[in-house]
């Protein structure tokens, strides 16, 4: 979910000069949507996932 979030995200901004937030809308289990939140330091070789976390607070983070 973390790769295809980072290789398809619906969104992505940047936290600061080092730091992109990619998200993406997912469906767990029957009905329940939540939104992925992976945070990515763009500036190591080879990239390095900072955070991964999923939230129902779909209307804060759109």
């Amino acid at each position: 979910m973390v790769v295809d979030t980072i290789a398809n995200a619906e969104k992505d901004s940047m936290q600061d000069n080092e730091v992109r937030i990619y998200q993406k809308l997912l469906t767990f289990g029957v009905d329940s949507n939540f939104l992925l939140r992976v945070f990515v330091n763009t500036e190591k070789l080879p990239p390095q996932v900072i955070t991964v976390y999923r939230t129902s607070k779909l209307d804060k983070y759109a």
